[in-house]
C-alpha cells in the first residue's frame, strides 16, 4: 500500500471516528504540497453545501431553485496574505515567520455568500 492510500484510509477512519458517519475518498482530496510549504501531501477537506430542486412541467422543460453556499461560509480572508500583495514583507521574520507569499490562485474556500437560483432548463433530443 502506497503513502496516498496510507493517507487516505488514516483520513476516512478519522474523520468516521469524529463524526459517527461512512466516509469515502469522494469526500475529500489529497494534493502535493506547494513547494513553498512544509510537507509533501495536504488533504483538503472542507463542506460546501448546495442545494438544487428541480420540477419538470414537460417532457423537454424543468424550472429550477437552487440555493448556493447554503451555510454562508465565507472565510475572513480566503487568499493567504491579502495585505502584502507585492510580498514586500515576505521575509520579515516577525510579520511573516513561515514565509508565506501571496498567492490568489491558492484559496481553500468559497469566495462569494450565499447566492440564490431560479431558472428553466430545457433538453434538446
Amino acid at each position: 500500500m502506497g503513502i496516498q492510500q496510507q493517507i487516505q484510509q488514516a483520513t476516512i477512519n478519522a474523520l468516521e471516528q469524529l463524526y459517527g458517519k461512512s466516509f469515502t475518498t469522494k469526500d475529500f482530496q489529497i494534493n502535493k504540497t506547494k513547494p513553498e510549504f512544509e510537507g509533501n501531501y495536504t488533504i483538503v477537506l472542507f463542506s460546501l453545501l448546495n442545494l438544487q430542486f428541480a420540477k419538470k412541467i414537460k417532457a423537454n422543460a424543468e424550472c429550477m431553485f437552487g440555493i448556493q453556499n447554503l451555510l454562508n461560509f465565507l472565510p475572513k480572508d480566503p487568499i493567504m496574505r491579502p495585505f502584502d500583495p507585492f510580498d514586500k514583507a515576505v521575509d520579515d521574520p516577525v510579520v511573516n515567520p513561515f514565509g508565506y507569499t501571496f498567492d490568489p490562485s491558492y484559496n481553500y474556500a468559497p469566495m462569494m455568500k450565499r447566492r440564490v437560483v431560479i431558472g428553466l432548463r430545457w433538453t434538446f433530443n
